[in-house]
């Protein structure tokens, strides 16, 4: 699905890792946070001007600051 902005694409793994961690599960909200951190091929990064919003969501502060607390955790 092509998404307006990062910020928009951020809101769903927020929702789905909130979502996790509502059921106390600690390690899949983990897990997907990894997921949407994920950097992708430097390859895909060159073309990063060009790319989806999927492909930039990496950067996205708010998302890391998110995981690096529910590793502290």
């Amino acid at each position: 699905m092509p998404y307006r902005s990062v910020e928009e694409l951020a809101s769903v793994w927020f929702g789905w890792a909130e979502m996790e961690l509502r059921h106390k599960k600690h390690a899949e909200a983990l897990a997907a946070l990894a997921e949407a951190t994920l950097i992708p091929s430097a390859a895909k990064r060159a073309k990063e001007r060009d790319a989806p919003v999927q492909d930039r969501l990496y950067k996205f502060t708010k998302l890391w600051a998110f995981y690096a607390d529910l590793q502290a955790r």
